[in-house]
């Protein structure tokens, strides 16, 4: 029972200039767990009707709905630092997928909604877009797999893609800013407030009218009624407030804040405490919603990273432009200091 929800997991091979992962063992255990049952459920109709047994149409339909998932459960990816080559290969024979690793930005983690999440890896030029599945999903923060698989394999495939890493081309300082606007050494985040102001009303009132007499939907009890309609009157008033939001950096004292209208909203960093800017690619139900962009701070009291949310944004172009911009911003404030 341990080796088949070890086969779920995503497994791994380290060799001294090769690491091969394994993360789609999910698909071959519900292939076997698929043929298992059809298997039982065609014995139970041959005990029944032993004419079936000569039917071979029957054991083919078995065979073939277990092979696609024996073809993809089996599928690997391989790092190979000497060729400097990335390899997808179906069932692990044919290569379906070749990326040189110089095409390669890195592995990043996309959650989902729901609570899951899963690692991915993406190219230069798409460092923000679908990327590739280079984990199984885990649904638990602390999962021990996804633990070992940030502390032995990430970093060494990391340490594959710097080798073989282009040269850096020297970028043009950012002049106009696309995403923050500058008011006497602030640097406020651009918040479009258009769309709030519209959608807020309108799910605040879709929630008001559903407790009301003349709802258009009916509910199967006043409970779910009022569940539902809460919701959506909440979602609307934190929609309104969160336009209200304003987050800026100070370029003169260093400040990083962001400021609403209740107090509970407000924070506040230093620059100097500053670790580094973090996505987190969000998905629901399998499909994509946006990437968050975070930058992330030291607390050295209490001896732990804190991350302020600075923007979501969908579009991988735009992201780039988000994160470029904000790390100019750092940079010049750091050589200011």
């Amino acid at each position: 029972m341990n080796s088949l929800k070890a086969l779920t997991k995503t497994r791994w091979k380290i060799e001294p200039n090769k690491v091969t992962i394994y993360p789609f063992g999910m698909i071959l255990v519900i292939g076997v767990a698929l043929a298992a049952v059809f298997s039982l459920i065609l014995l139970s109709f041959i005990f029944l009707m032993p004419s079936l047994a000569g039917n071979l149409s029957i054991y083919l339909f078995i065979i073939l709905m277990f092979l696609p998932c024996l073809i993809f459960g089996t599928t690997n990816i391989q790092f190979d630092n000497e060729t400097g080559v990335m390899r997808k290969k179906l069932s692990g024979i044919l290569p379906i997928s070749i990326i040189r690793f110089n095409k390669l930005f890195g592995i990043n983690v996309v959650n989902n909604l729901s609570g899951g999440y899963i690692y991915r890896i993406y190219r230069n030029d798409n460092r923000y877009g679908k990327g590739i599945a280079v984990s199984c999903n885990y649904g638990k923060k602390e999962d021990l797999n996804a633990i070992l698989f940030v502390r032995e394999v990430i970093p060494l495939i990391h340490a594959f893609l710097d080798k073989h890493a282009p040269l850096e081309k020297s970028t043009e300082r950012i002049k106009n800013f696309k995403y923050f606007v500058q008011q006497q050494g602030n640097y406020i985040v651009k918040n479009n407030k258009v769309l709030p102001f519209i959608f807020s009303p309108i799910l605040f009132f879709i929630g008001a009218h559903e407790i009301s007499p003349f709802a258009w939907v009916g509910f199967e009890s006043d409970f779910t009624k009022l569940l539902v309609s809460f919701a959506l009157m909440v979602i609307g008033i934190a929609v309104f407030l969160a336009t209200f939001t304003k987050i800026s950096i100070d370029s003169t004292s260093g400040i990083v804040g962001r400021k609403g209208i209740f107090n509970r909203v407000n924070k506040v960093y230093n620059l100097k405490d500053f670790e580094g800017v973090r996505t987190v690619r969000k998905s629901v139900n399998f499909v994509y919603s946006g990437t968050d962009i975070y930058i992330s701070f030291r607390n050295e009291n209490q001896n732990k990273q804190e991350s302020l949310l600075m923007r979501t944004l969908n579009k991988s172009k735009n992201i780039t432009r988000f994160i470029a911009e904000l790390n100019q911003i750092v940079a010049e404030n750091n050589t200011a200091s």
